[in-house]
């Protein structure tokens, strides 16, 4: 974005500026800290009066980031500033179910399968997300840029245009959380049901242990 507004020449050996690599760190993990804490207290506050809170909080925040996210992808050419302020939005928005899902999984898992749960959908989670989401877009990115002349402008307007899948990408999950608002609660009385149902009887204790033990303690 800076090269394309003039503000720096291209990055063309190894000593590059990193100073925006700096920035988005130190947004990413302000964003993180601020959003897991935000949807906690949220939750709180809410799930008593609310039984399908959690994933509608979850919800807002999927959906409250997509404009966000496209704002970010056509203000980068021209202002960089603003870029990081809907970026800091964006990600705030985003870190708001990072709690929240973890507490939900907990809740419709039964004990003897949450850790297997959590296993599962923090590997699908990176797997799909940080993990395969780099590879995807810079495919995309490839092949737009593949079509059009190699200049440094065409390199950012290639990753830029690739981006644009990730507002589908939020809307989507919006919908499946708004989805799951309709069927939480159901899915959480049929896990304390079973967990009801599975804690061990108490039976009285006979009579005749009662006299041993008497016996042995006179």
């Amino acid at each position: 974005a800076h090269v394309t507004q003039g503000l720096r020449e291209p990055c063309n050996g190894d000593a590059c500026n990193t100073t925006d690599s700096y920035i988005f760190g130190a947004v990413t993990v302000a964003t993180g800290v601020l959003g897991g804490a935000l949807g906690t207290s949220l939750s709180r506050r809410f799930v008593d009066k609310f039984p399908h809170a959690d994933p509608l909080i979850c919800a807002v925040g999927m959906l409250g980031s997509v404009p966000c996210l496209f704002i970010i992808i056509f203000v980068a050419s021209s202002s960089i500033p603003a870029t990081y302020v809907f970026i800091f939005f964006g990600e705030l928005l985003l870190s708001l179910n990072w709690a929240v899902l973890a507490d939900i999984l907990l809740y419709v898992v039964v004990p003897t399968r949450r850790a297997t749960a959590e296993a599962l959908q923090i590997t699908v989670g990176h797997l799909f997300g940080d993990a395969g989401s780099p590879y995807l877009l810079g495919v995309i990115s490839d092949a737009i840029r593949s079509s059009n002349p190699g200049t440094h402008d065409w390199n950012f307007q290639s990753l830029k245009y690739s981006l644009i899948l990730c507002p589908f990408i939020g809307i989507l999950g919006g919908m499946f959380f708004l989805i799951t608002t309709r069927y939480i609660t159901e899915d959480r009385k049929a896990v304390e049901r079973l967990v009801e149902d599975l804690q061990p009887e108490s039976y009285p204790v006979p009579d005749s242990s009662l006299e041993l033990s008497n016996k042995r303690t006179e």
